[in-house]
């Protein structure tokens, strides 16, 4: 039997020792002998044979792709690109939640800290640190856009063009 599996190729910048070492163990690298570029994939198959059941092909893709979403998390910008998350043993204070969760948590937070606890806010936006939120504001809220637009529509949706 055929058997299907995702492959990526890691961006040169993060090929190194020091970004591969929190890849999810469910992740090895691939080797090509006439490649030069960094490929990696899921060590886990999927059967996937054209000329079987479509039914069955279609339910054991969308349980793989149930499998790999909890790793791979896109990132807006003016190209499509994803990462994945770091596995880390020694961290348990990592959320293993949805981007999109986590996005709306943060804005949710954000609005009662500005609405309920104006000073607390203020005292934030006056440390070395305020450019984080600054980011986060004008970078999140056009990821969170994306994303729960392709959840709604089952659509890959990508703006068109990077706001700055």
């Amino acid at each position: 039997m055929k058997k299907g599996w995702v492959q990526f190729q890691v961006d040169e910048r993060y090929a190194n020792g020091n970004s591969l070492r929190y890849v999810p163990k469910q992740y090895e690298k691939v080797k090509y002998q006439d490649s030069t570029k960094y490929l990696m994939r899921k060590k886990q198959r999927f059967a996937w044979d054209i000329h079987g059941d479509k039914k069955q092909r279609l339910e054991a893709l969308s349980k793989y792709h149930g499998s790999i979403r909890k790793d791979l998390l896109y990132i807006y910008g003016d190209a499509r690109l994803w990462y994945i998350k770091k596995d880390i043993d020694t961290n348990q204070h990592i959320l293993k939640r949805n981007s999109i969760t986590l996005i709306f948590a943060v804005f949710h937070w954000l609005s009662e800290l500005v609405r309920y606890n104006p000073e607390k806010f203020e005292s934030l936006m006056k440390t070395n640190q305020n450019w984080l939120i600054h980011e986060f504001v004008d970078n999140s809220l056009y990821q969170y856009i994306d994303e729960i637009s392709c959840e709604i529509t089952e659509n890959d949706i990508m703006t068109s063009g990077y706001r700055k």
